[in-house]
Protein backbone atom coordinates (compact mmCIF):
# COMPACT_ATOMS: atom_id res chain seq x y z
CA UNK A 1 0.00 0.00 0.00
CA UNK A 2 1.66 3.47 -1.34
CA UNK A 3 0.23 4.90 1.69
CA UNK A 4 1.59 3.40 4.46
CA UNK A 5 4.86 5.53 4.14
CA UNK A 6 4.86 9.16 3.99
CA UNK A 7 5.73 10.41 0.49
CA UNK A 8 7.70 13.51 -0.83
CA UNK A 9 7.25 15.18 -4.61
CA UNK A 10 9.15 17.78 -5.96
CA UNK A 11 8.07 18.90 -8.94
CA UNK A 12 8.69 22.11 -11.08
CA UNK A 13 6.04 23.40 -13.48
CA UNK A 14 6.66 25.38 -16.23
CA UNK A 15 3.96 26.87 -18.56
CA UNK A 16 3.55 28.14 -22.19
CA UNK A 17 1.66 31.15 -22.31
CA UNK A 18 0.26 31.86 -25.64
CA UNK A 19 0.14 35.56 -25.66
CA UNK A 20 1.93 38.30 -24.08
CA UNK A 21 -0.95 39.25 -22.11
CA UNK A 22 -1.83 35.45 -20.51
CA UNK A 23 1.87 35.78 -19.45
CA UNK A 24 0.84 38.91 -17.77
CA UNK A 25 -1.57 37.48 -16.20
CA UNK A 26 0.21 34.12 -14.66
CA UNK A 27 2.77 36.58 -13.24
CA UNK A 28 -0.21 37.85 -11.52
CA UNK A 29 -1.68 34.75 -10.66
CA UNK A 30 0.59 32.59 -9.50
CA UNK A 31 -0.32 32.07 -5.65
CA UNK A 32 -3.69 30.95 -7.68
CA UNK A 33 -2.12 28.62 -10.06
CA UNK A 34 0.52 27.45 -7.53
CA UNK A 35 -2.60 26.65 -4.94
CA UNK A 36 -4.44 24.77 -7.81
CA UNK A 37 -1.03 22.48 -8.26
CA UNK A 38 -0.87 21.53 -4.97
CA UNK A 39 -4.09 21.04 -4.56
CA UNK A 40 -4.76 18.66 -7.57
CA UNK A 41 -1.35 17.08 -6.70
CA UNK A 42 -2.03 16.23 -3.15
CA UNK A 43 -5.34 14.78 -4.11
CA UNK A 44 -3.61 11.84 -5.99
CA UNK A 45 -2.18 8.90 -5.01
CA UNK A 46 1.68 8.43 -5.51
CA UNK A 47 1.14 5.06 -7.51
CA UNK A 48 -1.12 7.44 -10.43
CA UNK A 49 2.06 9.71 -10.82
CA UNK A 50 3.99 7.18 -11.58
CA UNK A 51 5.31 6.58 -15.51
CA UNK A 52 4.94 8.62 -18.55
CA UNK A 53 1.40 8.18 -18.14
CA UNK A 54 0.33 9.13 -14.80
CA UNK A 55 2.80 12.44 -15.47
CA UNK A 56 0.80 13.23 -18.87
CA UNK A 57 -3.00 12.88 -17.24
CA UNK A 58 -1.12 15.20 -14.53
CA UNK A 59 0.04 17.70 -16.81
CA UNK A 60 -2.91 17.59 -18.84
CA UNK A 61 -5.43 18.00 -15.76
CA UNK A 62 -3.27 20.59 -14.75
CA UNK A 63 -3.49 22.95 -18.30
CA UNK A 64 -7.57 22.44 -17.87
CA UNK A 65 -8.15 23.58 -14.45
CA UNK A 66 -5.23 26.61 -15.24
CA UNK A 67 -7.26 27.44 -18.85
CA UNK A 68 -10.59 27.56 -16.67
CA UNK A 69 -9.36 30.37 -14.30
CA UNK A 70 -7.00 32.63 -17.24
CA UNK A 71 -9.10 35.45 -18.31
CA UNK A 72 -7.05 36.34 -21.10
CA UNK A 73 -5.65 33.60 -23.57
CA UNK A 74 -4.80 30.19 -22.87
CA UNK A 75 -1.49 27.90 -21.53
CA UNK A 76 -1.67 25.43 -24.78
CA UNK A 77 1.35 23.56 -23.02
CA UNK A 78 2.31 22.36 -19.26
CA UNK A 79 6.24 21.28 -18.65
CA UNK A 80 7.14 19.11 -16.11
CA UNK A 81 11.44 20.34 -15.85
CA UNK A 82 11.96 18.64 -12.77
CA UNK A 83 9.87 15.53 -11.51
CA UNK A 84 11.30 13.17 -8.21
CA UNK A 85 8.55 11.05 -6.12
CA UNK A 86 10.75 9.80 -2.87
Amino acid sequence: DTREGARFLTVTIVLEADEEETLEELTKRLPQLQDIAISLISSKDPIDLQGSDGKYRLREELRYRYNRVLLNGSVPRVYFTKFVIQ
